[in-house]
């Protein structure tokens, strides 16, 4: 048989090399396919052997195992090109019915530039007169027919740039194609194959919209595309909606995604490899009209007419509302500022105002702030109180606006006791107005919870209240004595002091019935009338007890003498034709 395909192949001057090294190369290959093959069988059948056909109508040469004038199936059959001496399709031949097939490599040349190409896959052929089926009979044979019923790979071009079609599962194919640096790829439906072709590299690459593209920085995108041809067949590609991923720079991604009601989402994801950056997140929702007006990813454009934004910072903070945009010509570039809406804190905080107003110790306060325990502060709380500039360095630290709240508390606490112990102090001194103020003080500095509670208010509003009494009842009896003793003689009655020259009326005023705590003495001097009034400890206790007030009896002249010093009673008095000549406290 070798000598005959020896003597073959020199008559139609085809190969350069023998028929031997072409079975040599067939039989390693087909040791390799029988490895893999589900049409495998376990062995060559008895009378078959490997034999080699030239076909004389056709342009090829098949060399396979041939048993009864048929090809075996579950074994290789390679078919060359007599002229090339290249390999056309190889691989597992097998039948369905009277239909061949080949599960194997089919080589062929693109039409522009002639570059080689390989599809690995499961190839419908034939070269009968009936168009079904392989036929053995040399003199017989038309030309191969080759249909393509299903790819696993297929290693081409695009152009001249490299393009690779592989099969992902039953019903989608990844196509690639690496084309000026860039790695691009699409997925292929069975639809977009029964439409176009098997093999329509371009007609992919062109029509279908959605693509992935990876970019020889690393940066990838995934989308829509608007394509189209250039004067030399390739194609331009225009994005429209879809994602961009960055390996550098400030952002991780941007994306522009078309929303059911027609407008669109853009998004940014900022990279943490800008470390001055305080956001993670922005979004905006651009209006239809304005992706009609400036077209797609004209972003500039889209945010200074766009003033609704929403931002995620890297803290977790959310905020939702409206910024300024301000476009820096010189660069093309664009300064945000955001202004009024709702900062909910990754906290539970909520802060409704304006952001672009006045802050204060690193938190805004042009607004409202209302925190997760449900209360609520207006304007600047942070300064509801004299801080000391420590104490401010120290808030305006803290990131976090609970920590400042926390911090601040626990300066406002203490600010709090403090104007109530002033308040104290000036209650013990009877400096009643000084007392209101720091009482007036503490109310205001009064926090979520006090420390001490609110008794301490309490005992000091009723100290400033009874003393507010005292003063207007003392006001109201100095009208009276000045009224009835005249302004000297009245403001001494009124102040509860005793002085020379003063009648036993004057005296009694303050002292009240004078027999129920002194015994009286009288006498003369010469001509004139000696009264003495001595304060008796025996007559007060008999007077207390018997107004239902209890002394302790063992203690009684102890407490009473107390009671009189606190009530300012004098111990002795002496009067001398009626006016008061002598006082002992």
């Amino acid at each position: 048989m070798l000598e005959k395909a020896k003597m073959i192949m020199k008559h139609n001057n085809i190969f350069t090399k023998s028929v031997k090294q072409f079975q040599k190369i067939f039989i390693c290959f087909s040791a390799l396919i029988l490895t893999v093959s589900v049409y495998s069988q376990t062995s060559i059948p008895p009378k078959g052997k490997l034999k080699t056909i030239e076909y004389s109508s056709a342009n090829c040469i098949a060399i396979g195992y041939i048993h009864k004038n048929q090809f075996v199936e579950g074994f290789p059959v390679n078919f060359f090109d007599k002229q090339t001496q290249d390999t056309i399709i190889s691989g597992k031949y097998y039948t369905e019915g009277i239909t061949a097939y080949i599960d194997g490599i089919w080589k062929q040349k693109t039409i522009l530039g002639g570059l080689p190409t390989r599809t690995e896959g499961i190839f419908k052929i034939t070269n009968s007169n009936n168009g079904y089926g392989l036929t053995t009979k040399y003199k017989e044979a038309t030309p191969l027919q080759i249909e393509i019923k299903d790819i696993f790979v297929y290693h081409g071009f695009h152009n001249i740039y490299p393009a690779v079609l592989k099969k992902q599962n039953n019903n989608t194919y990844l196509l690639t194609i690496d084309y000026y640096g860039t790695q691009r790829s699409w997925i292929v439906e069975k639809e977009h194959i029964n439409k176009y072709g098997w093999l329509a590299i371009e007609d992919f690459a062109y029509y279908i919209p959605n693509v992935t593209m990876k970019f020889e920085d690393g940066s990838v995108f995934a989308g829509q595309t608007e394509n189209t041809k250039s004067e030399d067949g390739l194609i331009d590609y225009h994005f429209k909606e879809g994602r961009f991923t960055y390996t550098t720079g400030h952002y991780d991604e941007l994306e522009l995604i078309k929303l059911s009601d027609g407008n669109y989402k853009y998004k940014v994801a900022y990279s943490d490899r800008n470390k001055n950056n305080i956001f993670a997140q922005m979004e905006i929702i651009v209006d239809k009209l304005l992706v009609e007006k400036y077209g797609y990813w004209a972003i500039n454009d889209y945010l200074n007419n766009t003033p609704d934004v929403k931002y995620i910072y890297k803290s977790g903070d959310i905020f939702i509302g409206k910024q300024n945009n301000t476009i820096d010509t010189s660069n093309n570039s664009i300064a945000h500022q955001l202004t009024t809406g709702k900062l909910v804190y990754a906290t539970g905080e909520v802060f409704e105002g304006d952001l672009s107003g006045e802050w204060y110790l690193g938190a805004p306060v042009s607004g409202t702030m209302t925190f997760t325990d449900g209360s609520v502060e207006k304007g600047n709380w942070l300064a509801k109180f004299s801080l000391t500039q420590e104490e401010k360095n120290r808030i305006q630290e803290e990131k976090s606006i609970t920590e400042k709240r926390r911090v601040h508390e626990t300066y406002l606490k203490k600010s709090y006791e403090n104007a109530l112990d002033e308040a104290d102090e000036f209650l013990k001194n009877n400096d009643l107005r000084n007392a209101k103020i720091a009482y007036s003080s503490a109310i205001k500095l009064r926090p979520q919870n006090p420390t001490f509670g609110t008794w301490r208010e309490e005992s000091i509003k009723k100290s400033i209240e009874l003393k507010e009494k005292n003063i207007i009842r003392k006001q109201k009896r100095e009208e009276e004595m000045i009224s009835k003793y005249g302004d000297y003689w009245g403001k001494l009655i009124a102040d509860e002091e005793y002085k020379i020259g003063m009648t036993k009326e004057m005296v009694s005023e303050n002292i009240g019935d004078v027999i129920k705590y002194y015994t009286i003495s009288t006498s003369t001097y010469g001509r004139k009338s000696i009264e003495t009034w001595r304060f008796d400890l025996d007559k007060c206790y008999w007077y207390t007890i018997t107004n239902g007030v209890y002394v302790d009896e063992s203690k009684k002249y102890q407490i009473l003498e107390l009671a009189r010093i606190e009530s300012k009673l004098p111990n002795f008095l002496v009067f001398t034709d009626g006016k008061l000549t002598t006082v002992e406290m």
